[in-house]
Formats: C-alpha cells, structure tokens, sequence
C-alpha cells in the first residue's frame, strides 16, 4: 500500500516554480526554408515525429552568425509548438547539428543548475500540463500559447536527485507504454489497409463482363446546394459537408439512398448516407446512379479517388465538368456488383471490428502512460518504486 502522510510529506517539500524563474524562454529564428545545404538547420514542429527529429529530412536557413549565437540550439534545450494544431508539443533537443528552431516554435532554456532538462520534459507530457495549455488557449483569440504564458506555468520541483530517479523509473516505464502503443497504431493502420488492398483489388482485376462507360453514365455528380447557417433549423436530416454529416436540418433535398463526395475542403471524401439528406455546397453528390446498386457506386469512388482532379489555385476544387467525361469500367451485371458490395460490407465490419478493439486498447494504454505520469508528478515513485515496475514488467509481458 501506498502511504499517503508519505505521500502529502514528500509533495509539500517539492517547490513549486514558474518556468520564467528557473529558465530562459525565446521565440525562434524567422525565415524561409530552404534544402541547399547553407545557413544552419531550420527545425520546424513537423520535423518533429514521434518525439524524435531526423535531422537528415530538416531544411535549412540562412542566417547570419550574430543571429546564430542568439538563436542557435543546443543540448538540453525544449522546443515547444506556440500555434495551431500541435500548440503544446514539445521537444528536449539532444545533440543538435548546427541549428536554430523556426518562429512557430518557443525555445526553453533551464538556466537553473538544480533542474533537469529531463525532467521537465516529462512533466511536459502531464495531463496537468496539457490541462493547463487548453486552458491558456482558450483565453486566446488566436488560440495559440505564448512565450509569457509559457514563462507563467508552474511545475512542481523535487530535489535534483529524486528528478534523477523519476527521470530514471519513467524512462523505463515509458519505454513500454510507448512501444505498446507504437505496435497498437500499427495493427490499426493494418486492419484499415486489409480492407483499402482488398478494395484496390476488386476495381484492378476486373472480370471479362466489366463494360467500359464514362464516369456521367455510370453515375451523374451534381453540386450540392447552399444553405446558409441563418437558415438552418433543427430537423431529422443530415447536412452533408465534405468533412460529414455536420448537422441535421428540417428539409430534404435528394432522397435515399444517398452518396456525396468533398467538391472542397475535404476533397475526395465519400459518404453514403442511408436517409433523405441535404447536401451542402461543398460536395458534390450522386444525382443519378443509372440503374446500378448504390453501394456499389459508394465503393467504387471510394476507389476511384476524385481528389485526384481537383484543381485551382489557392483553393483547390473538384469540378464534376472535368470528371464526367473519364472513363472508367464497372461489372454489367447488378448481381454481379451486388456480390462485390456484400463482400466488402463483410470485410468493412470486420475491419471495424479490429479497429474498435484497438482503439479501445489505445485508450487504455494512454491512461496507463498518464496514471504513471501522474505518480511521478505527485510523489508516489519515490514512495514505492516497486509498484510501478512491477506494472511496467507487466505491460511489456503483455
């Protein structure tokens, strides 16, 4: 059992610090990317995967050696994305290559001799932490996270020699959550591609009835139709966008079985949807299947991959005018497309099997990583080191 008097004791003698206090904190270089081999390595927050950086893929800038000397990363130094998406993931760069981080990206310096690097890092991976960056970014009308904000987080700081031992036990336990979710993530990705080669197989070898038509006779695209977000009333049928079924409105405009794909934005997306259902402008949807089976023609562009044609500067669009006139090949025989759909509606659900009992194993493992987290953060590894290794021995049986 776990003591908690140990445990409210060992937390109170931590010290409880703003970042600003204990280090240096500055934005990045800003310039233009570039891959001739000059300047010094420009790292972006892309460049970063899998809390790792191959330096081999990172452009380069040009800057001049005073800015270097300002900017220039080194050892022990933790990038941090100020905006978009990724605002909140970090890195604690290691060995850098002549280098400066890019001005999406805040550089943390520790300056505090009595702080690891590593074990700041660690913290960085925190639920508190990431509690704490949702919050700063919805305080923002940029929801972004700035380098004052970042100056302003408290971090609560053990001893350097018990940071040493939390660093030490989390690098182990980590190690095994993190390679269990690697190989989850990958089983996932594999049961989607079982089901995209099977797909793929279907439409490339085709059978000696296949019939050669233009894609307007196989199935007639047309522009979905606008709707205002003032008009919209609360209703049973779906408002189908390129991203999906966003919302549900009083009236219908083409009646089931019905099948849209992304003219913009989310170009090449295709749903089906199996009720009335009012397509909005930003898809295009199937105003005439020609007598073949519905979820066939669902299937087959998901195949097909309109996106493919889209064209235009700045925003790119897919214009049902520059795809009708393709030709494509599909089975003449219904029965014979109705065949197709049944095998692939099978494999679909148990692709979707899979994919929930991965997802569900994800899940699990995260809270693992962040209930490990969370001991270290609240004094309970130096309390009884010898749980959290035994589940940690646990999990890579596992």
């Amino acid at each position: 059992m776990i003591n908690s008097r140990k445990i409210q004791t060992i937390i109170q003698s931590w010290k409880k610090q703003r970042l600003g206090d204990i280090s240096v904190i500055n934005y990045g270089y800003t310039a233009k990317a570039s891959f001739e081999e000059t300047g010094a390595k420009f790292l972006r927050i892309t460049d970063i995967q899998n809390d790792s950086v191959n330096w081999d893929k990172v452009p380069y800038c040009s800057i001049k050696d005073s800015d270097f000397d300002k900017y220039r990363l080194i050892d022990g130094d933790i990038v941090f994305a100020r905006t978009g998406a990724t605002t909140g993931k970090s890195y604690l760069v290691r060995n850098p290559l002549r280098a400066v981080a890019a001005s999406y990206l805040i550089r943390l310096r520790l300056n505090d001799p009595s702080v690891s690097p590593n074990f700041i890092a660690k913290y960085f991976q925190t639920y508190e932490y990431w509690n704490a960056i949702s919050l700063g970014m919805s305080g923002s009308a940029q929801g972004g996270f700035n380098a004052s904000k970042l100056s302003n987080l408290v971090v609560p700081i053990p001893s350097l020699r018990e940071q040493k031992k939390i660093v030490e036990i989390l690098d182990e336990a980590l190690e095994g959550c993190d390679r269990a979710i690697r190989n989850t993530e990958k089983n996932l990705a594999n049961a989607r591609e079982l089901f995209e080669s099977y797909l793929n197989g279907i439409f490339t070898q085709k059978g000696d009835d296949w019939v050669e038509k233009k894609l307007e006779d196989v199935c007639t695209l047309q522009r979905g139709f606008d709707l205002p977000k003032r008009l919209r009333q609360k209703g049973v049928y779906p408002l189908v966008s390129s991203s999906g079924i966003i919302d549900s409105h009083v009236e219908a405009k083409v009646k089931r079985p019905g099948i849209a794909t992304g003219r913009s934005g989310s170009i090449g997306n295709v749903f089906y949807i199996d009720d009335d259902f009012w397509p909005l402008n930003t898809v295009l949807y199937v105003k005439d299947f020609h007598d073949n089976n519905a979820e066939f023609i669902y299937y087959f562009l998901k195949y097909f991959d309109l996106s493919q044609y889209a064209s235009g500067a700045g925003v790119p669009t897919l214009n049902r005018n520059h795809v009708h006139s393709i030709k494509v090949e599909i089975p003449r025989l219904i029965t014979e497309q109705k065949i197709i759909v049944s095998c692939l509606n099978n494999l679909k659900e148990e692709t979707q099997h899979l994919e929930a009992i991965y997802q569900r194993k994800l899940c699990t493992l995260q809270e693992l990583k962040q209930s490990i987290l969370h001991q270290a953060f609240t004094g309970q590894l130096t309390v009884d080191n010898g749980q959290l290794k035994t589940r940690n021995h646990q999990l890579k049986a596992g």
